[in-house]
């Protein structure tokens, strides 16, 4: 991870993709680690695909099956294993690293590949809670988010199905943080 590749984020209307263009696997115990290290004062939604010789995605033609997974605490604990499409988005509340690690899929492979990352950068909006904060039993607490609409709750890190009004009354104890898409 202390040698990862910065990869350079530019956002345009609060989207930015990057793309490893060119990328490779040079000898046989080859393996590439990207560092994304994005604005802070923002939320992320991120989402990555690896176009390779299993599953190109983009019709181009590459030589080497990789797979890749990542980072969001310096490259102390990864994510499982992806072969080619994220299953769901990453989301970075309040944090602005993340990394990358790709590798081939079978030891010991040479080849090319392209990693495909779109993030979307987010508004943080304010949460006023209502009600007792202590305990969600007696008086449950309601959270309200300062955006009227476009809004995912996520419960310490990961999003609440189908919690997405600008309000949200917690059942179970935990961090809980909006984001709005409007931005």
């Amino acid at each position: 991870v202390a040698q990862s590749y910065n990869l350079p984020v530019n956002f345009t209307a609060q989207v930015a993709f990057v793309k490893t263009t060119g990328s490779n696997f040079h000898n046989s115990t080859d393996q590439d680690f990207y560092k994304l290290t994005l604005p802070a004062g923002f939320n992320y939604s991120i989402s990555a695909r690896l176009h390779d010789s299993f599953k190109s995605g983009n019709g181009n033609t590459y030589s080497a099956d990789a797979k890749f997974r990542f980072s969001i605490d310096g490259g102390v604990t990864w994510s499982t294993d992806f072969d080619d499409i994220m299953t769901n988005r990453i989301s970075l509340n309040g944090q602005n690293t993340i990394f990358f690690h790709v590798q081939p899929f079978f030891q010991g492979q040479t080849g090319t590949y392209l990693l495909d990352i779109s993030i979307n950068q987010c508004v943080a909006p304010s949460i006023t809670p209502t009600g007792n904060v202590l305990s969600c039993s007696a008086n449950p607490v309601t959270l309200t988010s300062s955006a009227t609409s476009g809004n995912q709750w996520y419960l310490n890190n990961s999003p609440i199905q189908n919690a997405t009004t600008n309000s949200f009354t917690p059942t179970i104890p935990g961090v809980y943080t909006v984001i709005s898409n409007n931005n």
